[in-house]
């Protein structure tokens, strides 16, 4: 018998087996590439979480940095860093922190100024390993009035009976609720000048608690003034004499000029009442501009954290005021000439008051009735305080001349920028 196939192959029980294999080899294939994808997702997962574990323990280092930092500038700080937890071990300040899971390891050594070692601690992801970085931060002391008085030319004090000594506002003990106070006074006044001539600095018959020191070759007249520490001048049998070691003529100094800062965007100021006083300006919070300031009854109030810039003379008479709260404080950029008769942050403290001439300004004036706290800082000017009380701050200037009974406090708190600290970082390497 026949068998008639109208269509059709007759599929042999060889082919279908090859079928399956093809299928089951090929369905291997596909899962060995779906594994390895997922591996490779996983694995790069895996490499972006500890990408960024690692790149977290840098802020860990960071804060451990500014912990260390705050603590360097604690007025607490002035002698014995071994406070606030930290310990002294093996010849290093000590701290150890836990923050966002991980560790801070803080070291500041002994050095002056010190170094500060930070190294962070973080948990590696689905490992039992740390991640672990370091950063080393060199610091620098804090210099922006590193003298009483520091001018490229001159220095000359006439007043007659007048001294110069120095307290600090930052520290209790060199001062009363950040004032000066005659029983706390220091001998860390220096005056200093770059000129190199002959009778450079005149002191007079002027006490100095400090030192003097001209450029290369400059001399000091002395009357009947006496240079030295507080023992040593209040010693009468000292008049005249300068202790040994407390004149040089080694100053080398670059004194640059003001610079404006960047950003400013200032607004014009207007007057207001506040209590019973009317006020010509009130400066709040932000940046001020004015063409010229003149008048003798301009009264200026300070609320806030002000800079103020003036294009122009800036003449401020006898019934005139420059009054800044607490808590607030002016920048005064002058680009002319500086004349003030009146009342200058009586009381207030010199750091929250800066007149800062620019390029053109030549001369800068200030005759006070009373006492006043500012800093100067105008290095192309002239820059006489004439007076019978006392000025608490600093100086630098063309040529500074002190007269009319008038002494000086320099404030060391001015010594950095009072809204830094003792210590700022001068470098920040990685270990």
């Amino acid at each position: 018998m026949k068998i008639l196939l109208m269509s059709g192959r007759v599929r042999r029980p060889g082919q279908a087996g090859s079928i399956l294999v093809i299928s089951i080899i090929f369905c291997a294939l596909i899962c060995s590439i779906l594994v390895a994808y997922l591996s490779m997702v996983k694995t790069q997962h895996k490499f972006t979480y500890r990408a960024q574990t690692w790149n977290t323990v840098i802020p860990l280092c960071e804060a451990g940095v500014e912990e260390a930092m705050a603590h360097l500038n604690h007025f607490n700080t002035m002698s014995n860093f071994a406070i606030n937890g930290w310990v002294l071990n093996n010849g290093f300040y000590r701290k150890e922190r836990s923050l966002s899971g991980g560790t801070i390891r803080m070291l500041i050594d002994q050095g002056s100024p010190p170094v500060i070692t930070v190294t962070g601690y973080l948990r590696a992801p689905v490992q039992s390993n740390l991640l672990v970085r370091a950063v080393r931060v060199k610091t620098k002391i804090n210099l922006r009035f590193p003298y009483a008085m520091l001018s490229k030319g001159a220095v000359t004090l006439s007043s007659a009976g007048a001294y110069v000594d120095s307290f600090d506002s930052s520290d209790p003990a060199y001062s009363t609720d950040g004032h000066y106070d005659p029983t706390k006074r220091a001998a860390d006044a220096t005056i200093a000048t770059t000129a190199k001539t002959a009778g450079v600095v005149d002191l007079g018959n002027n006490d100095l608690y400090g030192k003097i020191g001209t450029g290369p070759g400059g001399t000091v007249n002395i009357g009947n003034g006496t240079v030295g520490d507080v023992a040593w001048v209040t010693d009468p049998a000292n008049d005249g004499e300068v202790q040994p070691g407390h004149i040089t003529d080694d100053v080398n100094l670059y004194i640059p000029d003001v610079v404006m800062p960047s950003p400013f965007s200032p607004f014009m100021p207007i007057g207001g009442v506040v209590g019973t006083t009317v006020y010509t300006y009130v400066l709040g919070d932000g940046d001020w501009i004015l063409p010229t300031i003149s008048g003798n009854s301009v009264k200026i109030l300070v609320t806030g954290k002000a800079r103020l810039y003036v294009g122009g003379p800036t003449t401020i008479g006898n019934a005139g005021s420059i009054t800044v709260n607490t808590n607030a404080s002016l920048e005064f950029f002058a680009n002319g000439n500086i004349d003030i008769k009146g009342v200058v942050n009586n009381p207030g403290l010199a750091q929250n008051l800066s007149f800062l001439g620019m390029a053109n300004c030549l001369l800068v004036g200030i005759t006070a009735g009373a006492d006043f706290a500012c800093s100067v800082y105008a290095p192309r000017a002239d820059v006489t305080v004439t007076g019978n009380s006392a000025g608490a701050g600093a100086i630098v200037g063309k040529t500074i001349k002190l007269t009319g009974g008038m002494s000086w406090h320099y404030d060391k708190a001015l010594e950095g920028d009072p809204r830094e600290g003792r210590f700022v970082a001068a470098s920040w390497t990685e270990l």
